[in-house]
């Protein structure tokens, strides 16, 4: 009995084995694959030793309208319809979300690090509109979370707050 118990139990480990090697082994040839992809294309991607994360992402039926003097932390994500306006900053972490609903973010406007800025699906009997709007000269802190809200201009956002469906902040 002792022999039959030890004996699945090395069946296991070594189906676990198998599983995770060959997993890593597929993991490896297809960031080597994108690489060799990368250096075909001649994106300099392939040329970040540290971070290749993709920071703003094209979707389908999505428009992103990005100003050439914004400014998108590497490892911030901006997708979904998104227009970002001239000297926005968003950083480290964040995360702007326009997959369902427009999010448009004025000039001057800062992004904190790890802060969400989504627009939702569906809200109950169309009480509030759908898309988020950020104003001009707008400073949400780190760690923020804005959805489906309309901040006025010259608003100051503090550390880890948590602005919700239908808030309008007025500037003051």
């Amino acid at each position: 009995m002792k022999v039959a118990q030890f004996g699945w139990k090395v069946i296991l480990q070594t189906g676990t084995y198998l599983r995770v090697s060959t997993g890593k082994m597929l993991r490896e040839a297809g960031l080597h694959l994108d690489r060799k992809g990368s250096q075909l294309t001649n994106d300099i991607a392939c040329l970040e030793p540290i971070n290749r994360h993709r920071n703003i992402l094209n979707l389908e039926n999505c428009s992103l309208a990005i100003s050439s003097s914004a400014s998108i932390a590497p490892n911030a994500t901006v997708f979904g319809n998104v227009a970002l306006a001239q000297d926005t900053y968003v950083g480290f972490g964040a995360t702007v979300d326009g997959l369902f609903n427009p999010v448009r973010i004025g000039a001057n406007t800062k992004i904190g690090d790890n802060s969400t800025i989504q627009s939702a699906f569906w809200v109950p009997d169309d009480a509030f509109p759908l898309s988020t709007t950020i104003g001009n000269n707008v400073t949400i802190e780190h760690s923020c979370t804005v959805c489906n809200a309309i901040i006025d201009d010259d608003v100051h956002i503090g550390f880890k707050s948590v602005v919700m469906e239908g808030a309008q902040l007025e500037r003051g």
